[in-house]
């Protein structure tokens, strides 16, 4: 088996003679590690060419976040990244995946095993001679016949063909080739490091449920982030509206604001139906502590605005009056202004962690 030649981008020597030791460990591991300190020094090997795999930390003396990901990406679009970094944050893994990261580790966190098998992954994923095999195939390759001797392990398949344990398509008089082992191998007398000195030829994958499918074609639509400002923007222009409306003392700026208030009532919960559902799909039911953080500020823009409909409501010439309640409901309309800009702000840092 060829040697997967690693780049790793790396400020700290002590992490990086880390991730060096815990590549040697791994028996027939086949990688070739090459260490660079600074984001700039890595576009510079890259540019040279012979990379299989770049290992990033992300936070570096010349640049720090998602732009060290985006800045290695632009140089090397076709070359896989796994992300490295210390902290265990599970909004900058998701959005390091989602802008193409192959992968997402913690250091400290990790062993041989697990560092060897995303490396492996993140070249099988990224590399498109290697294609998707389904369940049919991957039984078809038993060994048997003149046939190629496969099995999947966490999701790869491997090609053990002419292994010395693998001949005639049985190990250890047990198990045949052509299945995947990912549970089987645990209770193996020998660690997945063995599987190390295989190549890979795909990724397995199965036919996917019509639930699954249906849910994958719903987040392609991206719904929340379309719904989600229906109700922020009208609740702002509803309060504006309303200081055009005591300014000018023209009256169909208050009708104006009373429809705008109803149609921002009316998407919020559209808006919180789809935010419920991407939060189940991304994040799987995960509150982290800035979700946790945009679910306060959306419960308090949710009361706000409520509050501000039950009150035009009950008094619907309240700030046409000039009284002093005209001035608190307007005070009450101008306050869903910072609440939509820190639910707003708080969407933004999900999706785009610094």
């Amino acid at each position: 088996m060829e040697s997967l030649r690693t780049l790793l981008i790396e400020d700290n020597p002590v992490d990086a003679a880390l991730v060096r030791e815990l590549l040697a460990g791994q028996d027939g591991a086949a990688v070739e590690l090459e260490w660079t300190s600074t984001v700039a020094k890595g576009l510079e090997r890259l540019d040279a060419r012979g990379i299989d795999v770049v290992l990033l930390d992300l936070n570096l003396p010349d640049s720090r976040g998602m732009g060290t990901l985006t800045r290695v990406q632009a140089r090397a679009p076709e070359l896989p990244v796994v992300v490295m970094t210390g902290t265990d944050d599970f909004e900058l893994a998701v959005r390091a995946v989602r802008t193409g990261a192959q992968d997402y580790l913690v250091k400290g966190r990790i062993d041989g095993p697990q560092l060897l098998r995303a490396v492996r992954y993140a070249v099988a994923r990224k590399t498109g001679v290697r294609r998707e095999i389904t369940a049919e195939e991957l039984a078809k390759a038993d060994g048997k016949e003149g046939r190629p001797a496969w099995f999947a392990f966490q999701g790869l398949v491997y090609d053990v063909t002419g292994s010395r344990m693998w001949k005639e398509g049985i190990h250890a008089r047990k198990h045949n080739a052509g299945q995947d082992l990912s549970r089987m191998l645990a209770g193996a007398p020998h660690g997945e490091e063995v599987l190390a000195r295989f190549p890979i030829v795909g990724t397995q994958v199965r036919e996917r449920t019509l639930a699954e499918r249906t849910v994958a074609a719903v987040e392609r639509l991206h719904l929340h982030p379309i719904s989600v400002h229906f109700p922020m923007a009208c609740s702002v222009l509803a309060a504006l509206s309303a200081v055009a409306c005591l300014a000018s003392g023209d009256p169909t700026f208050e009708t104006m604001s009373w429809y705008l208030l109803v149609t921002a009532l009316a998407t919020t919960a559209p808006a919180i139906a789809t935010g419920i559902f991407a939060w189940l799909v991304t994040y799987k039911g995960r509150l982290t502590p800035l979700l946790r953080a945009k679910l306060v500020a959306s419960g308090v823009f949710t009361t706000l605005l409520g509050a501000c409909f039950a009150w035009r409501l009950a008094s619907p010439g309240v700030l046409l009056a000039g009284s002093a309640a005209g001035y608190a409901y307007l005070v009450l309309l101008l306050s869903l202004v910072p609440s939509a800009l820190v639910v707003g702000r708080l969407g933004g840092k999900i999706v785009f962690p610094e």
